[in-house]
């Protein structure tokens, strides 16, 4: 697996990478819909009937990425820029993104995991999947 740096994580990547740093162990499943792996899930009201999961959308919804926020008692800097935000725990320097949530879940990750982080080749920011 490829290591990638935590600044460039996004969408499943880095959904992916806040499910690992929960203590999960995570595994894409491409055969199916979504994402499987050993730990919190929710359902998938898609495809139900097949008895698949996916993973949580961390850094999409506050419902899922909302609590380890409350947890970490993260710090959040507003930029000049609207599309650009910082997010620090009080254990790591500052790290960016284009929201909140992202901003946090990528600080989240650092925190936990460091700056660079190995992930499935599928999920790599470059990837043509």
């Amino acid at each position: 697996m490829p290591t990638v740096k935590v600044s460039e994580l996004r969408g499943k990547a880095l959904d992916w990478s806040v499910a690992l740093a929960l203590g999960t162990k995570p595994v894409y499943n491409w055969e199916g819909f979504g994402a499987t792996f050993n730990g919190p899930w929710e359902s998938n009201p898609l495809r139900q009937e097949d008895n698949m999961h996916r993973l949580k959308m961390y850094s999409k919804y506050w419902e899922h990425g909302g609590p380890i926020i409350e947890k970490m008692e993260m710090e959040f800097l507003q930029m000049r820029n609207p599309d650009y935000i910082k997010a620090r725990t009080l254990l790591r320097d500052w790290v960016s993104g284009t929201t909140m949530l992202e901003a946090a879940m990528r600080a989240y990750v650092a925190t936990t995991l460091g700056t660079g982080i190995e992930i499935p080749e599928e999920l790599c920011p470059n990837s043509k999947s």
